[in-house]
C-alpha cells in the first residue's frame, strides 16, 4: 500500500516539474538591449554601440513597409555620443525640412506618460533618424521604461513605435567604458542663459562678415556659406585620419547665443573620432556672429552644420 503511494506521489511530482516547464517554455523571452563594439585597426580607435530589442509599430503599415522593424540605438567613439532609431526600411517621412542632404523634422515623443517634441536629422535615403537633444534623449532613456515615437510616414500616415527601455542603463554605461568615454555635457554658468529661449528660425538669423547687411534668406543662406568657407580655410586634417583613408561628412549641432558667441557644440553623427574632435574645434573657433533677432530682441539660435572631410 505505501508502495503504491509513493509511487504515486512520485508520477504527481513528476506532473508538477513537467507542467513547470511547460509554462516556462511558453513566456515569452524577455529580450534584452545588446551590445558591440568595434576598432579601428588602423588607428586602435574603439567604437561601442547598444541597441533595444526590435520592435514592430503598433498597428501594421502598408506595403512596401509592411514587415519594417525599428530599434533604438546609442553610440560612442571616446570622443562624443550619439542617438538614433535605426529601421529595417529607409523611413519615407513627410513633414521635414531639406538642408545639405539631410532632412530635418520635429516629432512628438512620449517618454512613459509625458508626452513632449523632438527635433530628428536624417541623411537623405538612410535608415537612420538621430535625436539632436543627445543629452536629453539620453538622460530619458535612462530614467524612463518606454518611449513612444510618431512619425508621419509616406502612404501609412501617422506611424507609432514603442521602445522598451528596460536595462538601457546597464547597456548605456557598458558602451561609455568600452569607449572609454566619460560624458563632458556643458552646463552653463550664466544663470541668464538657464531661462533662454531656443529658435530654429527667426526674423533675422544670425550672421557672419558680409552678410550682415543682408536679410532673410540671402542673409541665412550667405551665413551658411561664410561658415563652410571658414572650415575649408582652417580645417587641420588629422594626419592618423589621413594616413588611414578616413573621410566622410560629420554632422554637428550647436548654438549662436545672444551676444553672438557660439556654444552648446555637440556631434550629431560623427566618422571617427579623430575627425570629429576636428569638426568640433572647428566649429568652437568660429567667429563672433551678429546675433540672431526676434521681435527686436536678440535671441538664441540652433544650427546643424555638416563638416566634410575629404581627402585630396
Amino acid at each position: 500500500m505505501s508502495e503504491d503511494i509513493n509511487c504515486e506521489s512520485k508520477i504527481n511530482v513528476m506532473k508538477l516539474i513537467f507542467s513547470s516547464i511547460l509554462i516556462v517554455l511558453s513566456l515569452p523571452l524577455l529580450s534584452q538591449w545588446d551590445n558591440s563594439n568595434s576598432t579601428d585597426e588602423m588607428t586602435g580607435e574603439v567604437s561601442a554601440y547598444c541597441s533595444s530589442p526590435l520592435t514592430s509599430p503598433t498597428k501594421s503599415m502598408d506595403f512596401p513597409y509592411s514587415d519594417t522593424k525599428a530599434w533604438l540605438g546609442i553610440g560612442c567613439d571616446g570622443v562624443s555620443e550619439w542617438v538614433y532609431v535605426g529601421f529595417t526600411n529607409s523611413p519615407n517621412l513627410l513633414d521635414t525640412d531639406t538642408e545639405d542632404g539631410y532632412n530635418v523634422f520635429t516629432t512628438r515623443i512620449k517618454w512613459d506618460d509625458e508626452l513632449t517634441s523632438e527635433r530628428f536629422i536624417q541623411n537623405w535615403g538612410a535608415k537612420f533618424i538621430h535625436f539632436t537633444d543627445i543629452e536629453g534623449a539620453i538622460e530619458n532613456i535612462i530614467q524612463s521604461n518606454t518611449l513612444l515615437v510618431e512619425l508621419n510616414w509616406h502612404g501609412s500616415g501617422k506611424t507609432y513605435f514603442r521602445f522598451n527601455l528596460s536595462g538601457s542603463s546597464k547597456a548605456i554605461a557598458k558602451v561609455r567604458a568600452q569607449a572609454g568615454y566619460t560624458p563632458k555635457y556643458s552646463i552653463n554658468s550664466n544663470a541668464e542663459l538657464e531661462e533662454d529661449t531656443l529658435f530654429m528660425i527667426v526674423e533675422n538669423m544670425p550672421a557672419l562678415g558680409p552678410c550682415t547687411s543682408m536679410i532673410g534668406d540671402e542673409r541665412y543662406d550667405c551665413t551658411r556659406l561664410e561658415i563652410l568657407k571658414y572650415f575649408s580655410t582652417n580645417v587641420k586634417y588629422p594626419q592618423i585620419a589621413k594616413d588611414a583613408g578616413i573621410q566622410g561628412t560629420v554632422y554637428v549641432d550647436f548654438v549662436v547665443g545672444r551676444d553672438g558667441t557660439v556654444r552648446d557644440v555637440k556631434i550629431l553623427q560623427g566618422v571617427s573620432s579623430r575627425l570629429n574632435e576636428e569638426a568640433l574645434r572647428l566649429v568652437e573657433s568660429l567667429p563672433k556672429f551678429e546675433p540672431g533677432q526676434q521681435r527686436g530682441e536678440n535671441v538664441s539660435v540652433q544650427y546643424t552644420i555638416p563638416v566634410k572631410f575629404v581627402i585630396r
